[in-house]
């Protein structure tokens, strides 16, 4: 029997600051995940956690920007040539992008081939890993095969990312008791890289669909909240339009996933990325419209004049600020304990607090 550290974990749990030009610390979290037949559920317990460990992270360290990144592997449609491995986003800030990647996927397939050590190397080899020395990077790693199967070993892929200075923190996803022989190589990946093991039951679930009141109230604030944004061009048109997909992908998840969606939407960094593709933000800034394609205008605004676009701005932000406040408001009525089934939230604390 070897020393391990096994915790039962959910989700997230491995993440890393690096510095930025602004002095700011940053922190990159790459998910790896097992996506074949024998983790049907996974895919969903991810998704469904995206926006509450991204809020609590957030909450709890302000001055600190995220990067994340989300690779797959394990599914034929990912292709035999790359090892049944896909890298879905790169490690980025824009986290309705990490969120539309993982809903695009169908969640349960058959059976795959689980080729870890491929996964790892394309994991260390293909992001877009900070180069700054004093940089700590992190990798968190979900499966439930054997380590050792495929082209690629993965003491190779450890060394890499050695190399690179990244800990490797193992999820080893169990159904019954693991086999020892089985796990004793996911604790060799993180031991050897400085991370740690951690179980990991995959839940399997149909969504909630009865919210509570204060969820009600909610979704209708923030369907008014998205109404006073108006996009100018072809890549805020983009992003609005993301946000609304976002957005609706939420609502067929669990309560807990819309709420905190919701919560990290009146971040300042999420604020932040709306205000510089929003007209509205825009003219309250400037005091002038920015250079705007009226083909990526709203519908209804595609044939008013500038100065009643001037005055819909006004409006319109005008309104957004009482929405705000509104929002906050109901956040803080919603009974979290209630509508957390899942000890992820439990974990996200732990996670954070250990690591920051």
């Amino acid at each position: 029997m070897f020393k391990k550290l096994i915790l039962t974990i959910a989700i997230f749990g491995c993440f890393a600051f690096r510095s930025n030009e602004n002095n700011k610390s940053s922190a990159e979290v790459a998910i790896v995940a097992d996506l074949s037949g024998s983790t049907n559920g996974l895919l969903d317990d991810l998704r469904d956690n995206l926006w509450n460990f991204i809020y609590y992270f957030n909450r709890s360290n302000p001055e600190v920007e995220m990067r994340l990144a989300f690779v797959g592997f394990s599914r034929k449609s990912f292709g035999i040539e790359n090892g049944y491995v896909r890298v879905l986003t790169d490690l980025t800030t824009h986290y309705d992008l990490v969120s539309s990647k993982m809903f695009n996927l169908v969640s349960n397939v058959e059976k795959g081939d689980q080729y870890v050590g491929a996964a790892l190397r394309a994991s260390v080899k293909n992001l877009s890993w900070s180069n700054d020395k004093a940089t700590r990077r992190m990798i968190l790693l979900f499966g439930n095969s054997r380590a050792d199967l495929g082209n690629v070993d993965y003491h190779n892929a450890m060394e890499g990312a050695i190399s690179k200075g990244i800990v490797i923190n193992s999820v080893y996803c169990i159904h019954s008791e693991p086999d020892e022989k089985i796990l004793a190589k996911w604790y060799t990946i993180a031991d050897g890289t400085g991370g740690e093991l951690y179980t990991y039951r995959v839940t399997k679930r149909l969504p909630n669909k009865n919210y509570s009141l204060a969820t009600e109230r909610l979704i209708d604030l923030n369907n008014s909240f998205n109404e006073t944004f108006i996009p100018f061009n072809k890549k805020s048109s983009e992003i609005f339009g993301l946000m609304l997909t976002t957005d609706v992908n939420a609502l067929q998840m669990s309560e807990h996933f819309f709420v905190s969606r919701c919560c990290y939407k009146l971040t300042p960094s999420y604020q932040n990325l709306l205000a510089a593709n929003d007209l509205v933000s825009y003219y309250e800034a400037n005091q002038s419209l920015p250079d705007y394609n009226r083909n990526f205008l709203p519908k209804d605004l595609c044939t008013v004049t500038e100065k009643e676009l001037k005055d819909i701005a006004k409006i319109r932000y005008d309104r957004r600020k009482r929405l705000i406040e509104k929002l906050n408001q109901i956040i803080t009525q919603v009974d979290f304990d209630k509508i957390n089934s899942n000890p992820i939230d439990s974990i996200f604390a732990h996670s954070v607090s250990k690591h920051f």
